[in-house]
Order: structure tokens, then C-alpha cells, then sequence
């Protein structure tokens, strides 16, 4: 479609279709999904998405753009945490954006943090979990959950499960079987129920057998893998995609 200009006297109401262009719209993208336009002027040419009206002795002059919504599911990625929290970022759907911050592969891509070794060894649980260490013994395990939590232990058979919501709470338990569901809140609070329909009211159907370990490891202590835009424990999104640019994602618009 070629480039056209008119001058139109405006009807009472309408719709008019005007200025699509996918590309030359000189529109520049700020980092937090803005548009910096080029300044209009009234007797300048009329670039392919300008408006200029005559409104009695007024005269306007209007550089557009047209894009998709930047806080929208096609919009700008910004950054959550980090020392740039807010920041616009890239986030490709592969994950190639991520490099570690700090260890022995500082700087370089990663996947996850255990790419990410910081070079030294630290308890992952037990009496000292967060100790400096150099092998598991200096880790004394201790129970994560059960009748036994927090004491000492050496496998998982040490640490007993028991019911964390139902009806028989604190009670022991292997399955979730054994924990028979009840609601929590609502308008049957503590009757027993095999779905949310059952717990009118806000009320849930709840009934588990909580899950236990005994942890306690002289493990690597890790970096971060986290998006090179935002710094270190970090995040880029909301939408995991590269950032739109003015010319890719234009698209027509009605004016009334």
C-alpha cells in the first residue's frame, strides 16, 4: 500500500482508518516500555503515521506509533530483584540469557546454580546446617518434618511421619490414607469431605501425611544462574520472550 495525505472534514461521528506503517516510524523504546516519538510539527511534512487537524483557528499536529500493549502477554520484560529490579530485560524461551554471578564461573553461561560453584563447602542441613565443612561427618543429620523434627537421626526411618491436616493431625501416618480429610473453613469447618464442593463457604478439603528426611550433607556452595540484564537473584519477566521493537510490532488502529 503506497504512502497517501487528504485534508477531510470531520461528519458528526464515524470511524476512520488511518496511517499503518511497518516501518520508518522513527520510534525509539525506553527501557521501561515507552515510545520517544519524533517531535511533531504542523507545517513539516507528514511522516507515514502523522495526523495534523484544523480545528477553527487551532492548529494540531500528531506523531504516532503503533504498538502492542508493553505491560501486555507481547510486552516488555522487566526485571524482579536484582540490582536492576524494574530495568528492562531479555528473556529468551532457551535460557541462553543467564550467566553466573560469582564462584569459579563467574561471568560465564549456566543453566542452574550448580553450574554456578562457588568453590567452597558448606552443611546443607543438620545440627550445622550453613558450617563451613569438608565431608558429610561434619554434618550431623537431623529430622526435617515427623514426630522426631529437628532430632538426630541417620536415615530416613528415623523420622516417622505423621497426619499435618485432616482429621487425625499429629497422629502417625505411611499414606494419606491415614489421614482422612475434613474441611478447613467454611461453613463445614472439621465435618469430613472428598472434594471443595463438600467445604461451601471459602472452605478447603484437606487432609496430608506430611513428608520427612533426614538431611544433613557437606555440600557445594553455590552462586547465582540468574538473567545477565538483572544482576544476581533475579528474574526476568513477566513474559519469557525477547522484547518487541517499534517496526516488528506495529499494527493498525481505528481512530473515532
Amino acid at each position: 500500500m503506497k504512502r497517501e495525505s487528504s485534508f477531510i472534514t470531520s461528519a458528526a461521528s464515524g470511524d476512520m482508518l488511518f496511517g499503518w506503517d511497518d516501518e520508518n516510524t522513527n520510534a525509539t523504546l525506553n527501557a521501561n516500555g515507552t515510545y520517544d516519538l519524533p517531535a511533531a510539527s504542523f507545517p513539516a511534512e507528514v511522516p507515514p503515521n502523522g495526523v495534523r487537524v484544523i480545528a477553527a483557528v487551532l492548529e494540531v499536529a500528531l506523531q504516532c506509533t503503533m504498538a502492542v500493549d508493553s505491560g501486555g502477554p507481547d510486552g516488555v520484560s522487566v526485571c524482579s530483584g536484582g540490582a536492576n529490579d524494574g530495568a528492562r530485560c531479555e528473556a529468551p524461551s532457551d535460557g541462553n540469557n543467564d550467566i553466573c554471578f560469582g564462584g569459579t564461573n563467574d561471568g560465564n553461561p549456566c543453566q542452574s546454580a550448580t553450574d554456578c560453584p562457588l568453590g567452597t563447602k558448606a552443611c546443607n542441613g543438620g545440627t550445622n546446617v550453613g558450617n563451613t565443612c569438608t565431608v558429610d561427618g561434619d554434618c550431623p543429620k537431623t529430622c526435617t518434618g515427623g514426630s522426631n523434627a529437628g532430632n538426630a537421626c541417620t536415615v530416613a526411618a528415623d523420622c516417622p511421619k505423621i497426619c499435618t491436616s485432616g482429621a487425625n493431625v499429629g497422629n502417625a501416618c505411611t499414606t494419606a490414607s491415614d489421614c482422612p480429610k475434613t474441611c478447613t473453613g467454611g461453613d463445614n469447618a472439621g465435618n469430613a469431605c472428598t472434594g471443595p464442593s463438600q467445604c461451601p463457604g471459602g472452605g478447603t478439603c484437606d487432609g496430608a501425611c506430611g513428608a520427612t528426611s533426614c538431611d544433613g550433607a557437606c555440600a557445594d556452595e553455590l552462586g547465582s544462574c540468574s538473567n545477565a540484564d538483572c544482576g544476581a537473584d533475579s528474574t526476568c519477566g513477566p513474559t519469557d520472550q525477547a522484547s518487541p521493537t517499534p517496526d516488528s510490532a506495529l499494527v493498525s488502529i481505528p481512530i473515532q
